[in-house]
């Protein structure tokens, strides 16, 4: 999903930045500091300081401030813990010139670069490169923007599944960004579908049903309808849950029932909305449909069960069924989906993407090619999507470093034993997706990889060395983490070399 901040607006990203480094300790950073973590310049961070105080002021909100001082640096006092600190960013967002273009081409209301320039104050170059960067964004998705009227064009499915993804990532369902739609209305004709399938949709599923209604309420009303794939007939023919599903809601979806397009993709996207551990009775019904009539989905599906066990680890019997269920559904996001690596709100698995995991990523890699050889199913192609995926499947059964190279480290102190013990156990469970870490004592005759310690006089010849303070602190974690990145690094280049040789 690449519809981010720093597309939207830079400075909004930096004041983000320089928000989120703020509210995670309760003291007095110096400009040096920030310009450090950031890397940025003092004068950039002077400047999104001083943005960043007077949208706070303009938020108008009583339980965040931001307080500057020449002498001690800049301070952000937040006076209620449970803050969602998140409705500051959306309101940082809706007031980006880019977001407003971006909407007004959703809507179709975008008339030309001159017009829009001349409403919000802006230059049509400056417009023009707005454009220019929403047209990268949604590049990847085979999507398109007109030259003349900047009408979004491409496979409506993809329109559907990237503008949901879009604006969920965006908005994460805590404010209704569809001005032009009735919010209650779509709530009220929600809970009637949701009651009469028998969904049992959670307040965010149901938020999240809204949205997708919405969205496709707008793409209608501008005369782009979906059209059925011919992959679908396997999925939907005699399919009784499918028709069932049609005719328990017909009477709240007057105009997407006579679209088959349009029904069929609110079944699959409904079916993947409702993936819960407290499994609807539609998912559980669809899934076996395909089980009897053996699909291709079901298939692949199957055949991932099998090959996993085998490469991976034994799926608990308690948890086959749930493990099975999100399988299938993962692949059904696949099928309708195209170069798509998150889910289907927008949303990564940041155990896998943002670290490294090198031995499980080659495994994963491995199996997914391993399966498309096998199978010849073009599902198997998108390993960008799927390998997260499976990855948040196998932390379901197994932590995700259980592939890793053992890293071996050791803790000197001058605390106790105990206190020692505890240290220990905030490490492990810091790292506990990232990292095989194991803990040595001072008697183990093994070496160890790195030396955690206290005590500055410590040192080692073959270890790393990371001082920490006696109660760790998040620039302790830091440090440990840069430190295992070394060391993952260095280990796997050592097995890389032992490969070549």
């Amino acid at each position: 999903m690449r519809l981010d901040l720093d597309i939207l607006d830079t400075n909004v990203e930096l004041e983000w930045s320089i928000l989120n480094l703020l509210r995670k300790e309760d003291r007095w950073f110096s400009t040096e500091e920030l310009a450090r973590r950031l890397n940025k310049t003092s004068s950039l961070i002077l400047k999104a300081i001083a943005s960043l105080r007077d949208n706070l002021e303009e938020f108008n909100s009583n339980q965040m401030m931001l307080h500057i001082s020449k002498g001690k640096g800049v301070y952000l006092e937040i006076k209620c813990s449970d803050i969602d600190i998140g409705l500051f960013l959306i309101f940082l967002i809706s007031n980006t010139s880019t977001y407003k273009l971006f909407y007004s081409i959703v809507t179709e209301n975008f008339v030309s670069a001159k017009k829009f320039a001349f409403e919000n104050f802006l230059s049509e170059t400056t417009v023009r490169r707005h454009i220019n960067k929403l047209k990268e964004a949604i590049a990847p998705y085979e999507l398109t923007l007109n030259r003349s009227t900047a009408i979004l064009t491409g496979k409506e499915t993809q329109v559907r599944l990237f503008l949901n993804a879009a604006f969920w990532r965006l908005f994460a369902g805590k404010v209704w960004p569809f001005s032009n739609i009735d919010e209650h209305h779509l709530q009220i004709i929600t809970k009637k579908i949701a009651a009469d399938a028998a969904l049992e949709l959670n307040d965010v599923q149901e938020r999240q049903i809204m949205y997708f209604l919405a969205i496709g309420t707008i793409r209608r009303r501008n005369n782009h309808y979906i059209t059925p794939d011919e992959s679908w007939q396997e999925l939907l023919d005699e399919n009784h849950s499918f028709h069932t599903f049609k005719e328990q809601i017909k009477a709240h979806t007057p105009i997407t029932r006579r679209f088959p397009g349009e029904m069929a993709f609110l079944f699959f996207i409904t079916i993947i909305q409702s993936e819960t551990t407290q499994i609807t009775p539609l998912l559980l019904s669809n899934f076996r449909h395909n089980r009897s009539k053996n699909t291709t989905l079901y298939e692949a599906t199957e055949l991932f069960m099998n090959r996993f066990e085998d490469k991976f680890v034994p799926v608990p019997r308690r948890q086959k069924r749930q493990f099975m269920l999100t399988a299938f559904s993962e692949h059904l996001f696949a099928h309708l989906s195209h170069n798509f690596s998150t889910s289907i709100s927008g949303n990564e698995f940041a155990p896998y993407t943002r670290h490294q995991l090198p031995v499980l990523k080659e495994m994963l890699h491995q199996f997914i090619d391993e399966l498309y050889q096998e199978t010849g199913n073009p599902i198997f192609l998108k390993k960008s999507f799927l390998a997260p995926r499976y990855s948040l499947l196998l932390s379901l059964v197994a932590p995700l470093h259980t592939f890793e190279k053992r890293i071996k480290v050791r803790l000197e102190t001058d605390l106790s034993a105990i206190a020692n013990k505890s240290v220990m156990n905030q490490v492990k469970e810091y790292f506990t997706n990232d990292y095989n870490i194991a803990f040595i004592d001072s008697e183990s005759n093994e070496n160890p990889d790195v030396i955690l310690t206290n005590i500055p006089s410590q040192t080692s010849i073959d270890a790393k060395i990371v001082s920490i303070h006696r109660i760790l602190a998040p620039r302790d974690f830091k440090l440990i983490q840069n430190t295992l990145d070394q060391i993952t690094s260095a280990k796997q280049d050592e097995q890389k070399l032992h490969k070549s040789s």
